[in-house]
């Protein structure tokens, strides 16, 4: 909690594969000089982690991000970024972010904003793809294209929600969506 992360430019796998890795007290500095462009795979593979907290993290210069918590078998709250929405400016993939992340059953993803993806590819899919046991969902905002989705047990709201906020820019359809 005491490093100095204030300039790293990538987060990229610190903690991948710590599968005994039950708590992290990140420093409250990562990302503050604006220069953390790619946060991939943080924590991917930490089968006992229960908390992750993002709130610490400046993720307003974040151009790349995908699978931070990726089989995260035991993973029971996420506290999201408090930063300006990430993803308006993103390059590259959204891929697996929470994917198999099979106890949590809260996720808020307010803070991903899905304007500039780039829908040529298939590679901003399964964002919590088979974290069968999310019930309540906050979702991304500006969802504007296609994207599929694999959480069964979405309550009645998250599913409203997860409609209402798809971005009404030209002619918005929903494909490939998966119960």
């Amino acid at each position: 909690s005491t490093s100095d992360l204030s300039k790293v430019s990538s987060l990229s796998s610190p903690f991948a594969y710590c599968e005994s890795l039950e708590e992290v007290n990140l420093p409250n500095n990562i990302g503050s000089s604006h220069l953390l462009t790619t946060v991939a795979s943080v924590f991917s593979n930490c089968y006992s982690i229960k908390s992750i907290d993002f709130s610490k993290i400046d993720l307003s210069a974040v151009t790349n991000i995908n699978t931070i918590c990726t089989t995260c078998y035991s993973l029971e709250e996420f506290i999201p970024p408090t930063t300006e929405p990430v993803g308006a400016s993103a390059t590259n993939t959204a891929t697996g972010l929470f994917q198999y992340c099979i106890t949590l059953k809260e996720l808020d993803l307010s803070w991903y904003d899905c304007s500039a993806w780039n829908y040529s590819t298939v590679q901003y899919s399964d964002i919590f793809g088979y974290s069968i046991n999310i019930q309540e969902l906050v979702p991304m905002t500006n969802i504007s294209k296609t994207f599929t989705i694999s959480a069964p047990n979405l309550s009645h709201d998250s599913l409203v929600a997860l409609f209402n906020n798809l971005a009404t820019v030209g002619r918005t359809k929903l494909n490939n969506y998966y119960m």
